[in-house]
Order: C-alpha cells, then sequence, then structure tokens
C-alpha cells in the first residue's frame, strides 16, 4: 500500500468515527 493512501486512511477515520457519534446522540 502506498503511504499517500494510508495517510488518507488514516485521517478519514476520526470523520466517520465523530460522524458515527454524531448520529448516534441524534438517535438517542
Amino acid at each position: 500500500m502506498e503511504l499517500k493512501k494510508l495517510m488518507e486512511h488514516i485521517s478519514i477515520i476520526p470523520d466517520y468515527r465523530q460522524a458515527w457519534k454524531v448520529e448516534h446522540k441524534l438517535s438517542d
């Protein structure tokens, strides 16, 4: 795997987790 792709993947994960938390709070 290319380092650039790996870095992009790592930077996407926090945004995805944050969006999931927000969605979870709204459905609470």
